[in-house]
């Protein structure tokens, strides 16, 4: 069920939101989290849900695809596997952050965090994170 939150969706077509201004971040979720497309900030995702978060750079638009460099998380460590991930606008505030994409089709999930260093990268065949 790969999709953009609705209202990140509204903010980027109507120019609210630029994928290249500001920080974006990823967040490694637990399945203690259900999905809602309605959901509009971060605070919306429990904290005792995420296991960890991190900003991305190198962020492009070309053709309509959202891109980016990948994030490494290292050393992670999280009781419960880890089984969707979180793409948000990064203000410093998760009662502000943005919500932007959500994943749960992800090749490798679920995953358990046990101390070793885990990776999200935007998909290479498709051409990013995702298209408008």
């Amino acid at each position: 069920m790969n999709q953009l939150y609705n209202k990140a969706r509204e903010r980027y077509l109507g120019g609210v939101s630029d994928w290249k201004v500001g920080a974006m971040g990823i967040a490694l979720v637990d399945a203690n989290y259900t999905f809602d497309p309605t959901h509009e900030f971060l605070v919306q995702v429990a904290s005792s849900s995420r296991a960890a978060e991190k900003d991305f750079t190198g962020r492009t638009d070309a053709d309509g695809y959202a891109n980016g460099l990948g994030v490494s998380f290292t050393a992670l460590t999280w009781p419960l596997p880890i089984t969707q991930v979180v793409i948000f606008e990064n203000t410093g505030d998760e009662a502000t952050d943005l919500l932007v994409a959500y994943y749960d089709e992800v090749t490798g999930f679920p995953v358990d965090l046990t101390g070793g260093d885990y990776s999200v990268l935007p998909d290479a065949l498709f051409g990013g994170y995702f298209r408008l």
